[in-house]
């Protein structure tokens, strides 16, 4: 009876772990990545890009956005699939994969288990995978905002992750209802890159700005965290004291 009891505890506990197919939240736009070879307009000689666009897209849109002149060279970028060390990591922690994983969603629902953060966090609204494929930035078909908003950090300069830091700022405190640079109007974001500008080379100011996540400055969203707003405020107030003394 012991031993029975033994092996129904191991069966259920292992059925406990697993990932129902339901849970899966994949993006409703899939991205595709191509080099495409052509010519550089501005030389004239033969150059390679990395474009990224919905997997529907057209040649003739993938063409486009490579700013490339003809003739033209489109060469897919097929994604790696799960890792046999992945696999059997996934496996040995009860979880089970969605059939099409990548590597780079394996890698994305691990970091998730060992982080002890939400395995199955809800899609990533349709207009915030737009924005960042309209950046050239490639998004695993089941990454979460949390995933977006690092990948949009990655792949931006510095002047645009402060630029992007100060709009956050201002639209909390000004209560209104934007969530990124080109919400606004060119002029007023023009502001928030004279902003960027002047910290740029601020190390103080670099430095702390890397130590925030996804959580602190939401792309879906004008809220952001209080520590954010802590830290925001003491900077202002010792830059204010810094130029009064």
């Amino acid at each position: 009876m012991g031993i029975l009891v033994k092996l129904l505890e191991k069966i259920f506990s292992y059925s406990e772990n697993q990932t129902p197919k339901g849970k899966y939240h994949k993006n409703s736009i899939i991205c595709k990545k191509y080099y495409v070879k052509g010519k550089n307009p501005e030389t004239n000689r033969f150059k390679t890009n990395l474009v990224v666009v919905e997997a529907s897209e057209t040649t003739e849109t993938i063409q486009q956005k490579s700013g490339l002149l003809p003739p033209f060279e489109i060469t897919e970028i097929i994604p790696d699939g799960v890792t046999e060390a992945q696999a059997a990591y996934a496996k040995k922690l009860g979880l089970i994969l969605p059939n099409d994983a990548t590597k780079e969603d394996a890698s994305i629902f691990l970091t998730r288990y060992n982080d002890n953060k939400p395995l199955h966090p809800p899609a990533i609204p349709k207009n915030i995978l737009c924005y960042l494929i309209s950046k050239n930035i490639y998004v695993p078909a089941y990454a979460g905002m949390e995933e977006a908003h690092y990948l949009y950090f990655q792949h931006i300069d510095l002047n645009e992750k402060i630029a992007y830091f100060g709009m956050k700022v201002y639209c909390n405190l000004k209560k209104l209802d934007f969530s990124l640079l080109e919400d606004f109007e060119p002029e007023q974001r023009e502001r928030f890159y004279e902003f960027a500008n002047q910290f740029k080379n601020n190390k103080e100011f670099t430095k702390s700005l890397s130590y925030y996540s996804g959580n602190d400055l939401p792309l879906n969203s004008n809220t952001i965290s209080k520590k954010l707003l802590l830290f925001t405020a003491d900077f202002l107030a010792r830059q204010k004291k810094r130029v009064d003394s």
